[in-house]
C-alpha cells in the first residue's frame, strides 16, 4: 500500500475498515453455522495465508488447525495453489483438512 503512495494514516484507516468488515463477515459465518468460538483472532499480516495461519496457531498454542479445501486437483491446483496444502506443509501441529461436501 505504501508503494501506491498512500500515507500512514490512509493505510491505518484501510486496515481498520478491513478488520471491521472481516469481523462482521466472520460473525455472520459463525452465527449461520451455529458456532460460538472461544475467541476470534483477526490479524492482518503481509505473508501468505497458509504461513499466517501456522504462525498464529503457534502464537496461541493451538493443538489443531482445521482447514477447508476446495478439492482442486491437477492443473487448477498447480496454477491456483492451495492454502490447505501450505498449512499442511508448514504447520507444527496436527491439521484436519476437510474436503467440500458432495452435492
Amino acid at each position: 500500500m505504501s508503494r501506491a503512495s498512500l500515507g500512514p494514516e490512509e493505510i491505518k484507516d484501510y486496515i481498520d475498515e478491513e478488520r471491521q468488515r472481516a469481523a462482521r463477515e466472520m460473525e455472520a459465518f459463525l452465527r449461520e453455522a451455529h458456532l460460538a468460538p472461544a475467541r476470534v483472532i483477526l490479524a492482518p499480516k503481509e505473508s501468505s495465508t497458509g504461513v499466517t495461519i501456522c504462525n498464529i496457531a503457534r502464537e496461541v498454542g493451538a493443538d489443531l488447525i482445521v482447514a477447508g479445501t476446495h478439492g482442486r486437483t491437477g492443473i487448477l491446483k498447480l496454477l491456483l495453489g492451495s492454502v490447505a496444502e501450505e498449512v499442511l506443509i508448514n504447520s507444527g501441529v496436527d491439521v484436519l483438512a476437510v474436503p467440500p461436501g458432495r452435492r
